[in-house]
């Protein structure tokens, strides 16, 4: 029974990250999408896309909250030191990287909201932010496929 609850609790972080991924995905899309939408609907679609932008950042926090609670739990599942299972890895290194680029990148986004609500020049800063969201596609990506491939050694 204590290997089922183990194992349940390991995948909480995969599960809401695969979620999670493809959200990114349909976010990363709208750049794409936004050519083809004029008028009141592509204000619509942008207005959809900040906020759901907005809800991206506490999400991926509670994923990686989940991801070190779960290391803790299985810690003492396993009768062992708190802390015992955490190494420092290129996935837990990709995942610090990525939640640091996303706060980056959603500052930015906010930044071409206040200049494009203030009249100011804002291409830019649009430019910069859709950069800094194909940096975090990538190293979501990577981060997702070492993850899975890391499942392997836990479970």
């Amino acid at each position: 029974m204590m290997e089922v609850a183990r194992t349940a609790i390991l995948l909480l972080h995969p599960l809401l990250a695969i979620i999670l991924l493809g959200w990114m995905l349909k976010q990363h899309s709208w750049r794409k999408r936004s050519r083809s939408l004029k008028g009141n609907e592509r204000k619509l679609s942008r207005q959809q896309h900040e906020d759901w932008g907005k809800k991206f950042v506490p999400l991926a926090i509670v994923a990686v909250a989940i991801a070190i609670s779960a290391e803790i739990i299985r810690a003492l599942i396993d009768g062992k030191p708190l802390l015992f299972y955490f190494h420092l890895n290129i996935h837990g290194i990709f995942g610090i990287v990525g939640i640091g680029l996303l706060l980056f990148m959603t500052g930015l986004g906010k930044k071409v909201v206040a200049a494009r609500e203030s009249g100011e020049k804002w291409n830019e800063l649009k430019l910069k932010h859709g950069r800094a969201a194909d940096l975090v596609m990538i190293l979501a990506v990577l981060h997702g496929f070492i993850g899975f491939l890391y499942i392997f050694q836990v479970v």
